[in-house]
C-alpha cells in the first residue's frame, strides 16, 4: 500500500514517525481483510442485520389539520397557491 500516494491524494502530510506507524496499522487492516476474504461463505445466506427485526406498523392518525390559507397569509410572497422563494440557481 502506497501511503505517500494516499496522503498526497488526501492532501495530508505525515512525519516519518507517523508514516511508519500508519504503514504498520494499514498493513494489519489489509491482513485482517485478507483473512476475512479467505473464509468460505459459499453456503451462507447474506444478512441484512445480525438480529431479526420485526416492523411494527400502526394506524395513521392525523394529529392536526394544516390550515393552508393561514400559512399563505403569513408568507412573504405567494403566487396563486405557491410560495415564491428567491432563485438559488441562475
Amino acid at each position: 500500500m502506497d501511503l505517500k500516494k494516499i496522503a498526497r491524494l488526501s492532501r495530508l502530510s505525515f512525519s516519518e514517525e507517523e508514516e511508519l506507524k500508519l504503514n504498520a496499522q494499514l498493513s494489519k487492516i489489509v491482513m485482517a481483510f485478507d483473512r476475512i476474504k479467505s473464509v468460505n461463505t459459499q453456503d451462507v445466506e447474506p444478512l441484512v442485520t445480525p438480529v431479526k427485526i420485526e416492523g411494527k406498523l400502526r394506524q395513521d392518525q392525523p394529529q392536526f389539520e394544516i390550515n393552508t390559507d393561514e400559512y399563505m397569509s403569513i408568507a412573504p410572497e405567494v403566487s396563486g397557491r405557491l410560495y415564491k422563494v428567491p432563485r438559488v440557481i441562475s
